[in-house]
């Protein structure tokens, strides 16, 4: 059996030009609700996330916050649409390895970030790419882990 089989969805990612407006259209609009936010600074540039959660439902909405973080380009580029779609499962290394023997482009090698295994592979289509997110053992917060959005505990923080 492929390692690829025991994945699910964990979150999408979607680069939008105002995250406040994006979380208000989803939790009037759509009846889900804000849960988690985050502020980064990094070498990838600044920006600021909303997650907001229906059910198993989790969108991670990223602002630039500066012309460095990718989400500027995508925005300009697109608009407000949907960068990752990641996915998670009990083994992201060999996930990964299965993904990239079978023609998926690396984007970054699987690496641990406070617990989490995250690795980034190319999805294939445009720019949107898929992140493998294998969580820490045991109870944690279930907000959004990305390559762009390091895992709790921090930056993310509950709303």
């Amino acid at each position: 059996m492929a390692a690829a089989s025991g994945l699910r969805l964990s979150h999408v990612e979607m680069y939008v030009a105002d995250a406040a407006a994006a979380a208000a259209a989803f939790t009037e609009g759509y009846g889900f609700r804000l849960y988690a936010r985050a502020a980064r600074t990094g070498p990838e540039g600044a920006s600021r996330s909303l997650a907001v959660r229906q059910g198993g439902i989790v969108l991670v909405l990223t602002e630039a916050r500066d012309e460095r973080h990718p989400a500027a380009a995508y925005v300009a580029r697109h608009g407000d649409g949907v960068a990752d779609i990641a996915l998670t499962g009990p083994d992201v290394r060999a996930a990964h390895a299965d993904a990239v023997a079978r023609g998926a482009v690396p984007l970054a090698e699987p690496a641990e970030h406070d617990g989490y295994v995250l690795a980034a592979v190319a999805s294939g289509f445009d720019d949107v790419r898929h992140t493998l997110v294998q969580p820490p053992p045991g109870p944690r917060c279930r907000c959004p882990a990305s390559r762009s959005s390091p895992p709790p505990p921090s930056p993310w923080t509950p709303a």
